[in-house]
């Protein structure tokens, strides 16, 4: 007869909890590594003009819903692009996967600035685009690679709405 509070099979009852332990403490390690790693980098934009390639940090880059919004320390890239050759932009599959769109600003022959907008891709449809600069312009000023967030904003006098931008990656020429 066995003493009370014993177990028939101790060894396969140590081995379990054994087992048990592991997976508890790799599983705490890896919450511990996901969590502790700090901020997750932000996606970038590359921009190709003229033979020339730069991948720039974002301008500015919220939250999904726009309410916590971090501007990037400066970052603005400058890049030579002239208003007669295509400017290719790739963006990163974490853009991609939203919807985005292309601004660009250039001066037309009277030396006034215009803006010109692409339209507005919707998630998966492309992550990468290259703008034709407008017939008219005589220099570009500057791209902009605009991701939408999930907030509205008020977009005219009539009460129609757009979405806010999450993120923008901005270049200008020197």
């Amino acid at each position: 007869m066995r003493p009370p509070g014993t177990c028939v099979a101790p060894d396969r009852y140590s081995r379990g909890v054994r087992r048990t332990s592991k997976l508890l403490a790799i599983t705490g390690v890896l919450g511990f590594l996901l969590v502790g790693c700090g901020d997750v980098p932000k996606p970038d934009v590359s921009f190709f003009a003229d033979g020339r390639t730069i991948v720039v940090a974002p301008f500015q880059y919220c939250d999904v819903r726009v309410t916590k919004c971090e501007p990037g320390p400066d970052n603005v890239g400058i890049l030579a692009m002239p208003a007669n050759k295509p400017i290719q932009i790739s963006v990163a599959p974490e853009i991609a996967e939203t919807p985005w769109r292309v601004v660009v600003s250039y001066k037309d022959a009277g030396g006034k600035v215009q803006d010109a907008v692409s339209k507005q891709f919707s998630p998966d449809e492309r992550s990468a685009f290259t703008l034709h600069p407008p017939t008219d312009a005589v220099s570009i000023e500057s791209v902009q690679v605009i991701q939408l967030g999930a907030a509205l904003i008020p977009s005219d006098d009539k009460g129609g709405f757009d979405a806010a931008a999450r993120g923008r990656w901005v270049v200008q020429t020197p």
